[in-house]
């Protein structure tokens, strides 16, 4: 890993070109600010659960509501699902997400105060430019 993690079209799977840009940002992000070790895999890890939940649900509305847009019911079948797994499932990424916020809050509130503070202490230098 050399900071950037960028996954082509190949590896996202049912993921489309503005979900694939949103996850690079995301990731990218993530990885500069994490400052994990290289042997860290919870962004692969992440990616391959957000991949399972798209490829279940690509429009995002399998679940919302009973049929598609050609009026092709989506659970003509019943189906069992192991309502514990998909709780965990869910819970592990809404965790990861959440720490992910709060990370980028912390380091997002910091580079304000920081930006603050170098304006103050250079205000006389740039006093002719707006901003």
């Amino acid at each position: 890993k050399d900071g950037k993690i960028i996954f082509n079209a190949d590896s996202v799977g049912a993921f489309n070109a503005y979900e694939t840009v949103l996850w690079n940002l995301l990731i990218n992000e993530i990885v500069e600010h994490a400052d994990a070790d290289e042997s860290d895999i919870t962004d692969e890890i992440a990616f391959n659960y957000i991949n399972q939940i798209n490829d279940i649900d690509v429009r995002a509305d399998t679940f919302i509501y009973p049929i598609n847009n050609r009026l092709c019911v989506y659970f003509a079948e019943s189906k069992e699902f192991d309502v514990e797994n998909v709780y965990e499932f869910f819970m592990e990424i809404l965790n990861l997400l959440d720490a992910v916020d709060s990370m980028m809050a912390v380091y997002n509130e910091w580079k304000a105060d920081m930006e603050y503070e170098m304006k103050q202490c250079y205000s006389d230098y740039y006093n002719d430019y707006d901003y």
